[in-house]
């Protein structure tokens, strides 16, 4: 039979109530995607209803390891903690915020001193780095609300606001395919979009990532 669906997340619960009605029997169900690890967002659901799935071929490492996922992830962990110098420093320069490497290793260095300073509270105290970097201010504010916005509310949040799409852009022009960044990064989406809150969605990322 033929179901049709609204959209994509209709597609995953549906997934997912067929799968729940064939677990209580000795039925054998595969699922089978073009891209396999568009199933993740499907070992997510499933991992939720404590449902156990055997799936093969899908490398989740490989997923992870993408530069793009990696850097969305970093971007939110930093949002939760302001106070985390070394996460900053994995992202600092993807802000569009032209921030040198000068200004993530004073953070570092000072953050090891006053640990639980925001990032952006001991950059704004630098008179030498606050005039040349008036932004710091604003990414402050910015940061300081994606850690309240859904999941995917977020994403689209790092992607423009953050202007991190700025930095994809560059990778496409030197020869990166569009279609396979723009493909993950949907399917983070699609795993984000059955999460409220930022914490619930990372802790769902932590479970599927191994």
């Amino acid at each position: 039979d033929i179901i049709k669906v609204n959209n994509a997340k209709d597609q995953y619960q549906k997934l997912l109530e067929l799968l729940k009605q064939d677990y209580k029997t000795d039925k054998s169900v595969a699922v089978l995607y073009r891209n396999n690890e568009s199933v993740l967002p499907l070992i997510s659901l499933a991992k939720r209803e404590k449902l156990e799935l055997t799936y093969k071929d899908v490398n989740n490492s490989l997923f992870f390891s993408f530069f793009a996922i990696g850097d969305i992830l970093t971007f939110m962990k930093f949002s939760l903690n302001l106070c985390d110098a070394e996460l900053f420093s994995k992202i600092y320069y993807k802000l569009g915020a032209y921030l040198s490497k000068p200004i993530s290793e004073y953070a570092c260095s000072q953050s090891k001193k006053e640990p639980t300073k925001p990032v952006f509270s001991i950059l704004m105290e630098n008179n030498d780095f606050y005039k040349k970097h008036s932004a710091f201010g604003n990414l402050r504010i910015k940061f300081g609300g994606l850690q309240y916005k859904s999941p995917v509310a977020a994403i689209e949040f790092i992607l423009s606001s953050l202007h991190y799409q700025e930095f994809i852009d560059r990778k496409i022009e030197d020869g990166m395919s569009e279609y396979m960044i723009k493909h993950k990064i949907n399917v983070l989406k699609a795993v984000a979009q059955y999460h409220d809150s930022m914490p619930s969605f990372l802790k769902a990322i932590e479970e599927i990532q191994y």
